[in-house]
């Protein structure tokens, strides 16, 4: 036990530089034990030192009462820029045939989003960021010696061909009148979403979704002091009155399969949302001018150019089965062939890439005019035969239904997840199989491992 635990405050007073510094080391070492020295030194330095704090201020305050507050907290959401919505799903039912227009709709309140343009102006006018945030991608070169041929450098998003080519296609529009002399550039967005288990008892979670910018370095982006994520809405998740509700309204219960289909459709009615806001569809196609934090006025142009998730997200946000007969978001590779992976074979399978074309989308329409008009239930075998061999799910893609007429290949947007595919997957598997390897060549090996 420290001794400033067990010592009185008169015979700390002595020991450090003064009464201020004792009495905060007394309350560290004090109380649950807890508190770590970093927490102290953010406290001294970010509210103690900070130069609006008042000691005087408080006098009288009562911590959980204060705390309370942070309930009402919502209703200034708005203030943030912030916007809470609703959304309807059309809920299919076997019993009642109808076209999907006039099937029953199922409403959720209370949606938390932002507008995706207000989050570009945000990123686009931080003073924090700005010395780092690049509105005109380049090729990155390096010269070994001054005798070896420049060598192309890859690691960041505003140097590669992707971002390059977007930037001179945006070239090609004609200027605005208003800002004639004003560049056009790109933003590049690259949504993430993650599951979030709130709690290692029970079953509280959240599921946030952030958008990082391409522009700024992936250095940059990993550090959370940059703040370089920015929070832009949260999925919902079904609520547990739906399955009354379904009882109530069709007399019997919703099936295992229709909650799942609920489940995507709420999810893709989100996207929807966001997604088809006036504003955003204006400055997708025609550009937004923004005045950067440098002063200069641009031209944005916000284009996607990946998705990151794990895999579970990718298959409910990509619209297909989870581990189906063509488990891949990006190509249509069948599941027998996946242990193929490396060989030369392997490239070829993949090639066949899935695309957003008139084919996919006259596939989902025919689903689901099985399911509603037809009466067919979610994985019956007449909606399996028409999308099963791709392994497709009846639901509309918000990502496809708003952008791909601007030519989003939207499935093209799922990048490898390095840490749920790689690390915790192909790289783990590697070292438990190197680590048997030197199981077999005796106790000395093990040692040498264990000390390198």
């Amino acid at each position: 036990m420290p001794v400033a635990f067990v010592a009185g405050l008169s015979s700390l007073i002595g020991l450090f530089v003064n009464t201020t510094v004792a009495l905060l080391i007394q309350w560290f070492c004090s109380g649950t034990g807890q508190k770590s020295t970093a927490d102290v030194q953010r406290l001294i330095d970010d509210v103690i030192l900070h130069e609006d704090f008042k000691a005087e201020d408080l006098q009288g305050v009562n911590l959980a009462r204060e705390l309370k507050k942070l309930d009402t907290f919502e209703s200034s959401l708005e203030d943030q820029g912030w916007k809470k919505g609703s959304v309807k799903i059309s809920v299919p039912c076997p019993k009642k045939k109808v076209a999907e227009s006039k099937a029953v709709e199922f409403e959720i309140e209370g949606l938390l989003y932002r507008d995706l343009t207000t989050v570009i102006k945000n990123a686009c006018q931080d003073e924090a960021t700005m010395d780092s945030f690049h509105a005109t991608p380049f090729k990155e070169m390096w010269k070994p010696s001054d005798n070896a041929s420049p060598i192309r450098l890859y690691g960041e998003a505003y140097t590669s061909d992707e971002m390059i080519s977007a930037y001179e296609e945006v070239q090609n529009i004609p200027p605005h009148p208003d800002y004639p002399d004003a560049e056009n550039v790109v933003i590049e967005l690259a949504p993430y979403s993650d599951a979030t288990l709130l709690a290692q008892f029970g079953t509280a979670f959240l599921w946030p979704v952030y958008i990082y910018f391409g522009n700024l370095s992936k250095y940059v982006r990993s550090q959370p002091s940059s703040h370089a994520a920015h929070h832009t809405a949260y999925f919902p998740s079904l609520p547990d009155s739906f399955s009354d509700w379904y009882r109530e309204t069709f007399g019997i219960v919703p099936s295992e399969a229709t909650i799942t289909h609920c489940k995507r459709e709420l999810i893709q009615a989100l996207w929807l949302l966001i997604l088809s806001a006036p504003d955003f569809v204006q400055a997708y196609q025609y550009g937004i001018f923004i005045c950067f934090a440098d002063q200069v006025i641009r031209r944005v142009f916000p284009r996607f150019f990946a998705y990151m998730a794990d895999y579970p997200e990718k298959v409910l946000l990509a619209c297909i089965w989870n581990l189906g007969a063509c488990p891949c978001p990006r190509c249509l590779i069948k599941i027998g062939y996946i242990q193929g992976l490396g060989t030369t074979v392997d490239g070829q399978r993949r090639a066949k890439l899935r695309t957003c074309d008139r084919r996919y989308k006259a596939k989902i329409e025919i689903a689901r005019k099985i399911i509603y008009k037809n009466g067919y239930v979610i994985n019956s075998k007449a909606v399996n035969r028409v999308i099963g061999s791709e392994s497709w799910t009846p639901t509309r893609s918000a990502f496809v239904s708003v952008l791909s007429q601007f030519g989003l290949n939207f499935f093209s947007l799922f990048v490898v997840d390095l840490m749920h595919e790689f690390e915790l997957g192909v790289w783990k598997a590697v070292l438990t199989h190197l680590i048997r390897i030197l199981y077999t060549q005796g106790a000395e090996v093990i040692a040498e491992f264990d000390r390198r």
